[in-house]
Protein backbone atom coordinates (compact mmCIF):
# COMPACT_ATOMS: atom_id res chain seq x y z
CA UNK A 1 0.00 0.00 0.00
CA UNK A 2 1.25 3.53 -1.24
CA UNK A 3 0.65 6.69 0.56
CA UNK A 4 1.38 10.20 -0.61
CA UNK A 5 1.59 13.14 2.08
CA UNK A 6 2.25 16.64 1.18
CA UNK A 7 3.88 19.04 3.70
CA UNK A 8 4.41 22.91 3.32
CA UNK A 9 6.59 23.08 6.88
CA UNK A 10 10.59 21.86 7.60
CA UNK A 11 11.45 19.62 10.32
CA UNK A 12 7.86 17.79 10.95
CA UNK A 13 6.92 14.55 12.78
CA UNK A 14 5.49 12.16 10.19
CA UNK A 15 2.97 9.55 11.70
CA UNK A 16 1.74 6.49 9.81
CA UNK A 17 -1.32 4.73 11.65
CA UNK A 18 -2.64 0.95 9.85
CA UNK A 19 -5.09 -0.85 10.49
CA UNK A 20 -5.22 -4.68 9.26
CA UNK A 21 -7.87 -7.77 9.10
CA UNK A 22 -6.71 -11.12 8.79
CA UNK A 23 -5.51 -12.06 12.09
CA UNK A 24 -1.91 -11.49 13.57
CA UNK A 25 -0.94 -9.09 9.94
CA UNK A 26 1.59 -6.79 10.89
CA UNK A 27 3.70 -4.22 8.93
CA UNK A 28 6.69 -6.08 7.88
CA UNK A 29 8.66 -2.29 6.63
CA UNK A 30 7.70 1.25 6.25
CA UNK A 31 9.99 2.87 3.23
CA UNK A 32 9.28 6.17 2.34
CA UNK A 33 11.10 8.69 -0.93
CA UNK A 34 12.73 10.82 -0.47
CA UNK A 35 14.23 7.97 2.36
CA UNK A 36 13.33 8.35 6.14
CA UNK A 37 13.98 5.74 9.32
CA UNK A 38 10.51 4.52 10.18
CA UNK A 39 10.52 3.84 13.74
CA UNK A 40 7.50 1.62 15.10
CA UNK A 41 5.71 3.69 18.05
CA UNK A 42 2.97 0.72 18.71
CA UNK A 43 0.76 -2.14 18.01
CA UNK A 44 -2.24 -3.36 19.45
CA UNK A 45 -4.73 -6.18 18.61
CA UNK A 46 -8.23 -4.32 18.93
CA UNK A 47 -9.96 -7.94 18.56
CA UNK A 48 -9.27 -11.27 17.47
CA UNK A 49 -8.62 -10.61 13.87
CA UNK A 50 -7.64 -6.97 13.88
CA UNK A 51 -4.58 -5.24 14.69
CA UNK A 52 -3.66 -1.46 14.50
CA UNK A 53 0.26 0.12 14.69
CA UNK A 54 1.69 3.52 14.75
CA UNK A 55 4.75 4.33 13.09
CA UNK A 56 6.78 7.75 12.44
CA UNK A 57 9.83 9.20 11.02
CA UNK A 58 10.93 12.79 11.49
CA UNK A 59 11.62 14.73 7.82
CA UNK A 60 13.68 17.33 8.20
CA UNK A 61 12.28 18.63 4.18
CA UNK A 62 9.02 19.80 2.72
CA UNK A 63 6.98 18.96 0.43
CA UNK A 64 5.90 15.14 -1.35
CA UNK A 65 6.78 12.40 0.22
CA UNK A 66 5.51 8.38 -0.81
CA UNK A 67 5.05 6.19 1.83
CA UNK A 68 5.16 2.66 0.88
CA UNK A 69 3.69 0.02 4.08
CA UNK A 70 4.42 -3.66 3.32
CA UNK A 71 2.21 -6.58 5.22
CA UNK A 72 3.06 -9.70 6.74
CA UNK A 73 0.60 -11.70 4.70
CA UNK A 74 -2.48 -11.18 2.67
CA UNK A 75 -5.03 -9.01 4.51
CA UNK A 76 -7.37 -5.96 4.24
CA UNK A 77 -5.71 -2.95 5.57
CA UNK A 78 -6.22 0.72 5.97
CA UNK A 79 -3.62 3.72 6.95
CA UNK A 80 -3.66 6.96 7.05
CA UNK A 81 -0.53 9.48 7.38
CA UNK A 82 -0.14 12.90 8.67
CA UNK A 83 2.77 15.73 9.38
CA UNK A 84 2.67 17.49 12.92
CA UNK A 85 4.35 20.59 12.44
CA UNK A 86 6.21 22.16 15.64
CA UNK A 87 7.05 18.70 17.50
CA UNK A 88 10.17 18.54 19.56
CA UNK A 89 11.91 16.34 16.59
CA UNK A 90 14.03 15.23 18.94
CA UNK A 91 11.61 14.10 21.47
CA UNK A 92 8.07 13.70 19.68
CA UNK A 93 6.11 12.19 23.02
CA UNK A 94 5.69 12.48 25.97
CA UNK A 95 7.03 9.53 28.29
CA UNK A 96 4.76 9.50 30.48
CA UNK A 97 1.38 9.77 28.28
CA UNK A 98 0.26 5.69 27.46
CA UNK A 99 0.76 4.70 23.68
CA UNK A 100 -2.70 3.68 23.45
CA UNK A 101 -5.36 4.93 26.19
CA UNK A 102 -9.50 3.71 26.79
CA UNK A 103 -12.31 6.13 26.44
CA UNK A 104 -15.60 6.12 28.01
CA UNK A 105 -18.41 7.26 26.08
CA UNK A 106 -19.88 6.95 22.41
CA UNK A 107 -17.89 4.50 19.99
CA UNK A 108 -17.94 3.56 16.73
CA UNK A 109 -18.42 0.33 15.91
CA UNK A 110 -16.31 -1.94 13.93
CA UNK A 111 -16.57 -1.85 10.34
CA UNK A 112 -15.47 -4.50 7.55
CA UNK A 113 -11.93 -3.10 5.71
CA UNK A 114 -13.24 -4.46 2.42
Amino acid sequence: MTLSLTTTNVNDVLYVSIAAQGGSKTVSQITSNPSLTWTKRASLAFSSDSDLETWYAIWNSNGTISISISLTGNTNAAAVAFGVSGANTASPFDSGAPQFANGHGNSASKNNFD
